[in-house]
């Protein structure tokens, strides 16, 4: 009885050991194209870097939510997006819905985004190549 029981726990040791290592870290996006765990730096529009935010400290990274905070700046196209001023503030971040990028092999990312403080959340981010 004894010896089952000590074969049961060291297989499930090794079943979790195993999803563990097959899952592997999660990666954000730093300044648009860099996978990086727990990046510090998050452009959020990569076209015109509209809306980003920086010196971003993690509170919890790994898990299906990411939640980390910094500060937060976006243009406010006023009078127009090329000359208007940025407005910014500390923030919280979190980053969720993680899965796969194309051209990124088996990495996963976590794919969306939401800031405090911002009305509207924030689509796939994924490594520009």
């Amino acid at each position: 009885m004894r010896l089952s029981v000590a074969i049961a726990a060291v297989c499930t040791g090794l079943l979790l050991a195993a999803v563990t290592l097959a899952g592997g870290p999660v990666y954000g996006v730093q300044s648009c194209t860099k996978p990086r765990v727990r990046p510090t730096e998050i452009v959020f529009q990569c076209g015109d870097a509209g809306a980003f935010m920086e010196h971003i400290r993690w509170r919890r990274w790994g898990g299906s939510i990411a939640v980390g905070s910094g500060d937060y700046s976006e243009k406010t196209c006023v009078p127009t997006c090329a000359t208007g001023p940025l407005r910014s503030h500390h923030a919280t971040v979190w980053l969720g819905s993680i899965g796969r990028c194309s051209g990124h092999g088996a990495k996963r990312f976590y794919r969306r985004a939401k800031v405090s403080g911002v009305q509207h959340g924030f689509g796939v981010q994924c490594p520009i190549s």
